[in-house]
């Protein structure tokens, strides 16, 4: 008797954890799902999370085998939650824009509206998409929830068409296994195509001569996309050079003058989307066609953000691949202001000189 009660609760222990983690094949099909969304503040201090879409963002180009996110990074954290069976079947720890707003002086005087996206497998059943921001204790609370049914008329499965002209810079693997960067040119005209191909060779020549990136080159593709402008220059408001460029990159955000980013965070995804690049919710590098840079900016203008992006990049690749982790979670989990600040500066597609 005494050995039967013994092995109904060691079935019921076990019945309690799954036997292992749902496959990839089980769970997504070999698509990207994006769900747009706007991220509000005010100056009371409210954050507001509301759905734009859910569109798809062409074809998954992350990992199938590191589904869930163990590298306890970002500031934010998203989990996508089977519903049938109420496991995590995929997350990922980011850090955005509205994150640094929300540290301003403009942030306390007046709201601010960023659209975010969150980029998933395509999930073959219903899940629930929960959100989580870290506390001052440094532990993640959710603040933000939906249902999505994939096969709902909420849902558009339709693909964009590719923008502009891309090429590859080199390439050592298949996106799944590998860090992605794709360079977008914002504000060279077709005339400069020469001038941007050149500027990226540099760009690219001088990240992959620095350590760590020098020893793990292997473990980089990177292309560069070229989107075509009639006009020389992205957007310059205190000088005004006015632009309007594809996806809206300009200097004056904050109003800091050498700060360089685009918040048209649909425009950028929607380049993006057809070139095998894991845009982990909003980083990559953007380079800018300037002839008049502001003072103390060197070329090329995006090699710290680029550096800053890619360091941050391959220490979760790494991560996820089981291998060493390569810098410092600490960096991300315990710092101040001005290092949190240059956290999400590798986590989006701006950088300040």
């Amino acid at each position: 008797m005494h050995r039967n009660m013994l092995l109904v609760a060691a079935l019921l222990a076990l019945a309690a954890f799954p036997a292992s983690a749902a496959s990839y094949g089980e769970m997504f099909l070999d698509k990207t799902m994006r769900v747009d969304y706007f991220h509000t503040s005010t100056p009371k201090g409210d954050e507001i999370i509301a759905l734009d879409r859910i569109v798809s963002d062409g074809p998954w180009s992350g990992s199938r085998t590191r589904l869930v996110d163990t590298s306890n990074l970002g500031k934010y954290l998203f989990e996508v939650v089977d519903r049938e069976t109420n496991q995590v079947i995929y997350s990922r720890g980011f850090a955005s824009i509205y994150g640094e707003w929300e540290t301003t002086e403009g942030a306390k005087a007046q709201p601010g509206t960023f659209h975010e996206s969150l980029r998933l497998p395509w999930p073959k059943s219903a899940v629930q998409i929960v959100l989580k921001k870290r506390d001052a204790q440094n532990a993640f609370q959710q603040i933000w929830s939906t249902l999505i049914e994939p096969d709902s008329r909420f849902v558009n499965p339709a693909d964009v068409k590719p923008a502009g002209k891309v090429w590859s810079v080199f390439e050592n693997g298949p996106a799944s296994q590998k860090v992605d960067l794709l360079v977008i040119g914002e504000g060279y005209t077709d005339a400069q195509l020469p001038k941007f191909q050149g500027d990226v060779k540099r760009l690219v020549g001088k990240l992959f001569d620095t350590e760590p990136f020098k020893s793990h080159k292997s473990d980089f593709n990177v292309r560069a996309l070229h989107l075509s402008v009639s006009q020389s220059g992205v957007n310059r408001p205190r000088t005004r050079d006015d632009r309007r460029t594809p996806i809206s990159a300009e200097y004056n955000i904050f109003d800091s003058e050498r700060y360089v980013l685009t918040t048209d965070n649909r425009a950028l995804r929607d380049a993006a989307v057809h070139y095998g690049v894991q845009l982990e919710h909003g980083g990559l590098p953007t380079m800018v066609g300037q002839h008049a840079l502001p003072s103390g900016v060197r070329e090329p203008l995006a090699f710290r953000g680029m550096v800053e992006y890619s360091k941050n990049r391959l220490g979760i690749f790494r991560g996820a691949a089981g291998h060493q982790q390569m810098f410092s979670r600490k960096r991300i989990d315990t710092a101040g202001p001005e290092r949190a600040r240059d956290h999400r500066h590798a986590h989006r597609h701006g950088f300040e000189d």
